[in-house]
């Protein structure tokens, strides 16, 4: 039995209103300007040690071959798609400051 003064059996709805969520910012890839000759020549040493890891494998499993694909892919795109004007140099000394 509820102990209140109605013997409801329902909770209450607790709305906060005024609060913001986090907002994040997306970063967006424009395709239309993306270097794909550049994407290609990455591309095509990882997918094929990907492929070779795979033909080596005893056991494969199709989900964690979709997971592999897609995140050596999304890095490949994470690197040719990074900031061209931050070097190896400029980087070490960003680091070091």
């Amino acid at each position: 039995m509820i102990e209140d003064d109605l013997k409801s059996p329902h909770d209450a709805i607790i709305i906060d209103i005024g609060d913001k969520s986090q907002q994040f910012r997306k970063e967006v890839v424009d395709w239309s300007q993306f270097d794909w000759c550049a994407f290609k020549v990455l591309t095509g040493d990882v997918l094929n040690q990907l492929y070779d890891r795979w033909l080596n494998a005893d056991v494969l499993d199709i989900d964690n071959m979709a997971r592999e694909l897609s995140g050596v892919l999304q890095e490949c795109v994470n690197k040719q798609h990074s900031k061209p004007w931050i070097d190896k140099e400029l980087s070490q000394r960003l680091q070091v400051s």
